[in-house]
């Protein structure tokens, strides 16, 4: 399969830090988990891919402790979580694992009908979010952003890091 390189694929490239997490939000069904997928192969260093609507995925996250965290990243780079909003506590999960993990880079993704925003919005993260006229439309720079009632974007009331 021929995939087009978005222009979003760079400007969320650029935007992965070590110890920070990319939020990425998007309808269903407009190329969340091809993008991570491009994301990951361009990538130079060791990554995980995550699903959260798989059990395991679940269970190996489970045991929120540092020392399950460090013993699960180990040698990983980048961890990549597609599905998000489907781990319990995910919030909490993502801040310790960013929080306690030396030098880890973290993307996660998930639909904008769930709460993933309010889930896992912290100073930590750096939302990537939809607007009803171009899903994956980046927020405005600089700010968070959480789907609003009608489904588009809107800021969130705090400035990213």
């Amino acid at each position: 399969m021929n995939i087009i390189k978005r222009i979003l694929q760079d400007k969320i490239s650029e935007r992965i830090e070590p110890n920070k997490a990319v939020l990425l939000f998007g309808a269903r069904r407009v190329g969340k988990t091809v993008l991570i997928r491009e994301l990951i192969k361009e990538f130079k260093g060791q990554s995980m891919l995550l699903n959260g609507e798989d059990y395991d995925t679940i269970a190996l996250l489970n045991e929120r402790s540092i020392s399950n965290y460090r013993h699960l990243l180990e040698g990983i780079d980048l961890l990549a979580i597609d599905e998000a909003q489907n781990i319990p506590e995910i919030g909490s999960k993502l801040k310790l694992i960013v929080d306690e993990v030396e030098g880890i880079k973290v993307i996660a993704s998930g639909s904008s009908s769930f709460d993933l925003l309010n889930k896992a919005a912290s100073p930590f993260c750096k939302a990537f979010c939809p607007d009803a006229r171009a899903p994956l439309r980046r927020a405005s720079s600089g700010q968070k952003c959480r789907p609003d009632t009608r489904g588009s974007a809107a800021p969130w009331p705090w400035s990213a890091p």
